[in-house]
Protein backbone atom coordinates (compact mmCIF):
# COMPACT_ATOMS: atom_id res chain seq x y z
CA UNK A 1 0.00 0.00 0.00
CA UNK A 2 1.31 3.41 -0.88
CA UNK A 3 0.95 6.24 1.90
CA UNK A 4 -0.23 9.25 0.37
CA UNK A 5 0.22 12.51 2.17
CA UNK A 6 -3.27 14.57 2.75
CA UNK A 7 -1.24 17.70 2.68
CA UNK A 8 0.04 19.81 -0.61
CA UNK A 9 3.54 18.79 -1.46
CA UNK A 10 6.36 20.65 -1.16
CA UNK A 11 8.86 19.83 -3.49
CA UNK A 12 8.47 18.81 -7.41
CA UNK A 13 9.19 15.25 -6.74
CA UNK A 14 6.79 15.41 -4.05
CA UNK A 15 3.94 17.12 -6.78
CA UNK A 16 5.11 14.84 -9.34
CA UNK A 17 4.16 11.55 -6.72
CA UNK A 18 0.84 13.01 -5.95
CA UNK A 19 0.07 13.00 -9.52
CA UNK A 20 0.87 9.42 -9.75
CA UNK A 21 -0.85 8.86 -6.38
CA UNK A 22 -4.23 10.56 -7.30
CA UNK A 23 -4.18 8.59 -11.12
CA UNK A 24 -3.67 11.90 -12.92
CA UNK A 25 -0.75 10.53 -15.05
CA UNK A 26 0.03 6.67 -15.08
CA UNK A 27 3.84 7.58 -14.43
CA UNK A 28 6.46 9.74 -12.90
CA UNK A 29 7.51 10.80 -16.72
CA UNK A 30 4.53 11.66 -17.36
CA UNK A 31 4.15 13.56 -14.42
CA UNK A 32 7.28 15.42 -15.25
CA UNK A 33 5.93 16.50 -18.33
CA UNK A 34 2.87 17.62 -16.94
CA UNK A 35 4.88 19.87 -14.02
CA UNK A 36 7.30 20.97 -16.96
CA UNK A 37 4.14 22.40 -18.60
CA UNK A 38 2.91 24.52 -15.80
CA UNK A 39 6.26 25.98 -15.37
CA UNK A 40 6.17 27.31 -18.45
CA UNK A 41 3.04 29.08 -17.67
CA UNK A 42 3.31 29.52 -13.99
CA UNK A 43 1.08 32.82 -14.17
CA UNK A 44 -2.14 30.98 -15.15
CA UNK A 45 -2.21 29.88 -11.38
CA UNK A 46 -1.45 32.52 -9.19
CA UNK A 47 -3.61 34.90 -7.39
CA UNK A 48 -3.60 38.23 -8.75
CA UNK A 49 -1.98 39.34 -6.16
CA UNK A 50 1.15 37.75 -5.13
CA UNK A 51 2.08 36.23 -1.74
CA UNK A 52 4.24 38.60 0.13
CA UNK A 53 3.11 41.57 -1.72
CA UNK A 54 0.78 43.86 0.19
CA UNK A 55 -1.62 45.47 -1.32
CA UNK A 56 -1.54 49.31 -1.67
CA UNK A 57 -2.27 51.65 1.71
CA UNK A 58 -4.78 54.00 1.03
CA UNK A 59 -4.17 57.66 2.50
CA UNK A 60 -7.14 59.00 4.17
CA UNK A 61 -7.39 63.11 3.77
CA UNK A 62 -7.16 64.99 6.64
CA UNK A 63 -9.66 67.68 5.78
CA UNK A 64 -12.94 67.06 6.17
CA UNK A 65 -14.84 65.25 3.61
CA UNK A 66 -17.98 67.82 3.12
CA UNK A 67 -17.41 71.46 2.35
CA UNK A 68 -17.37 74.11 4.81
CA UNK A 69 -20.34 76.16 3.83
CA UNK A 70 -21.89 73.01 4.24
CA UNK A 71 -21.04 72.57 7.79
CA UNK A 72 -21.32 75.75 8.81
CA UNK A 73 -25.39 75.65 8.85
CA UNK A 74 -25.11 72.59 11.04
CA UNK A 75 -22.34 73.92 13.23
CA UNK A 76 -24.83 76.89 14.38
CA UNK A 77 -27.57 74.17 14.62
CA UNK A 78 -25.38 72.96 17.66
CA UNK A 79 -24.19 76.12 18.99
CA UNK A 80 -28.33 76.92 19.00
CA UNK A 81 -28.74 74.21 20.83
CA UNK A 82 -26.22 73.93 23.44
CA UNK A 83 -27.48 77.50 24.29
CA UNK A 84 -30.93 76.86 24.60
CA UNK A 85 -29.87 73.45 26.46
CA UNK A 86 -27.43 75.14 28.60
CA UNK A 87 -30.44 78.29 29.50
CA UNK A 88 -32.79 75.94 30.51
CA UNK A 89 -31.15 74.78 34.25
Amino acid sequence: MTFVKSEPPNTVAEFERALVAQGICKSRTEAKKITLAVKSSPHLFQTKTPPGVEPPVIATPSHPLLDVSRLQPVAELIAKAKATLSGSR
